[in-house]
């Protein structure tokens, strides 16, 4: 009996692992920064390189991929006047629920914060090193 349950959680587990794989997603990062101030942007994930990219005050770049399980990973360089940073914008070991279908990121000078999808909350997701 205990074998049979096993078995049964390790093909529902293979399930949900090939039918969480392959969805869409979309990362959109808007500055808001402030009027003027110009935020400067470089993305990219093992595989693509999204290039460098200036967005004005409430101005938005936005990307669409599809995961590959649990091993997709974007992260993103950003910086302005004397402020800069790099972290992970999207990583589907921590955003498989946080971001369902958008991992929205908005860029104020207090820091970078993201969008829950799951519970309908803005946390802080990186704070600036100033």
């Amino acid at each position: 009996m205990m074998k049979i349950t096993l078995l049964v959680l390790l093909i529902f587990l293979s399930l949900l692992l090939l039918c969480s794989g392959n969805l869409e997603r979309e990362v959109v990062i808007t500055n808001y920064l402030g009027p003027g101030i110009v935020l400067r942007i470089r993305c990219q994930s093992g595989d693509d390189n999204l290039g460098l990219h200036d967005l004005m005050f409430m101005d938005s770049f936005s990307w669409k991929f599809k995961t590959n399980s649990l091993t997709t990973l974007f992260f993103c360089t950003m910086w302005w006047e004397d402020v800069s940073g790099s972290f992970e914008v999207y990583n589907a070991l921590r955003d498989e629920k946080r971001c369902i279908t958008h991992c929205w990121w908005n860029i104020l000078q207090l820091a970078a914060f993201t969008y829950n999808e799951f519970n309908g909350a803005w946390d802080i997701g990186y704070e600036w090193q100033k």
